[in-house]
């Protein structure tokens, strides 16, 4: 049973790799987008990658060596995996952060004073995340606060994009007869938090049920023959597969 979860995950993994290409790489070629747009996007795209390939490298390394945890390729895999998971809600917040900036800033955004902001967004996500991922692994952060973190996150993000939606569905009708720069502007930025907000809303879903689920299935299907660790891993694998 352990070898087919190890193999299912895999394969997982691979396939993650893969509808993230699609997903993010494909949308970040679009030269018509924002910089800004295409620079947190990639940064929130990388996050899927890492998470999907420390998931591969855990899980081919339990194929190889049969031990769940206590080989350098094991720590490894785990290390990128993690950090993947903390990098992937700051990433979320920072394409919040910057949906919000260009909506409130819609007509001074494509000028020279915002031409970085997804450069520094996306580099201060990664350095939270780094902080976030070894203040819990050196213990420095409570347990019931890293275990709620994820969620401190995530709903304010959810909350900043319902509001960039309904913030440009009423610029769209104030500034019907304003110049054709402006009226593409508050579009796109509709259009692009449109496309997030299932993203986000899957993510935030899968946060809530996800320890529940695992917990259960372990429990009462598997009856603790495997890891929830394992089963957590598969099932966070398959949820990005359907994102």
């Amino acid at each position: 049973m352990d070898m087919i979860l190890h193999i299912a995950t895999v394969i997982l993994a691979i396939t993650s790799i893969i509808c993230a290409y699609f997903i993010f790489a494909i949308e970040c070629m679009k030269t018509k987008l924002h910089i800004n747009i295409r620079v947190t996007w990639a940064n929130l795209g990388l996050s899927c990658v890492i998470i999907s390939l420390g998931t591969l490298i855990m899980s081919c390394n339990e194929l190889i060596t049969k031990n769940h945890s206590g080989t350098p390729g094991y720590i490894f895999g785990y290390i990128v995996k993690t950090y993947g998971s903390r990098l992937n809600r700051f990433a979320f917040l920072a394409v919040a952060v910057e949906r919000i900036l260009a909506t409130i800033y819609f007509r001074k955004y494509i000028g020279d004073s915002f031409q970085y902001i997804g450069w520094i967004l996306a580099f201060i996500s990664n350095v939270l995340g780094a902080l976030w991922f070894a203040s819990t692994e050196f213990k420095f952060m409570p347990e019931t606060f890293k275990n709620n973190m994820h969620l401190v996150i995530l709903v304010p993000t959810l909350i900043i994009f319902i509001f960039v939606i309904i913030l440009n569905h009423k610029f769209r009708k104030k500034y019907i007869n304003s110049k054709l720069r402006d009226k593409y502007q508050i579009m796109e930025n509709k259009e692009t938090s449109l496309k997030f907000l299932p993203l986000i809303l899957i993510t935030l879903i899968v946060q809530l049920l996800g320890s529940l689920i695992t917990r259960v299935i372990v429990q009462y299907v598997y009856h603790y023959t495997i890891s929830s660790f394992d089963m957590e891993t598969l099932y966070y694998s398959v949820c990005f597969f359907h994102n």
